[in-house]
């Protein structure tokens, strides 16, 4: 009931739970959203790292308070049974678009409209790159030219404003991290 009215007061009309297993605990994360303006049930089931990395500002933020509630805490294993266990993770695909909107509810989208700019081969540069290879090894995997892959990033760092590999690099690890590579 309190759920119920919470929803009518505040426009929402579904939640997700984001369940962090630790060593010694387990913490649940409630998001909740409108059906009709939210992508948060796409993003909880295709790209769970996003709700993850708001989790851990959320902790940090707030770290003072969780601790003082936090002996209060019930057993997920007594609530789940053996479903806690489950191994197989939910992760169909979500569009760079849905994840592009969901930044720019956030208010960060500037740096992750950049990566709508990207083509897919210099999207596939770009993980190869995450997986360390060098040009050379690059342009063997794509099928391609070293010089042509030396162009790629080239016309990647001017997408991407950025001047050197390392910059670069980082830019490609955090598209990584939020799916949009």
């Amino acid at each position: 009931m309190i759920r119920r009215e919470a929803g009518k007061v505040l426009n929402t009309s579904m939640g997700v739970i984001l369940i962090h297993k630790n060593e010694t605990h387990v913490e649940l994360f409630r998001f909740y959203g409108s059906n009709g303006t939210s992508a948060l049930q796409s993003l909880y089931l295709n790209r769970p790292q996003l709700l993850k990395s708001f989790a851990s500002h959320f902790k940090k933020e707030l770290g003072s308070i969780l601790t003082r509630v936090e002996h209060e805490a019930v057993s997920l294993i007594d609530m789940k049974g053996n479903d806690f266990f489950c191994k197989q993770p939910i992760c169909p695909d979500i569009s760079s678009d849905t994840l592009i909107s969901y930044y720019k509810d956030l208010g960060i989208e500037c740096e992750f409209e950049k990566a709508k700019k990207l083509s897919l081969r210099e999207r596939q540069c770009l993980k190869l790159l995450i997986a360390e290879k060098s040009a050379k090894e690059t342009a063997a995997i794509l099928g391609l030219s070293s010089r042509t892959i030396e162009y790629y990033f080239e016309n990647i760092k001017n997408k991407l404003g950025c001047w050197g590999k390392q910059e670069l690099l980082a830019i490609a690890r955090i598209f990584e991290e939020a799916g949009l590579l």
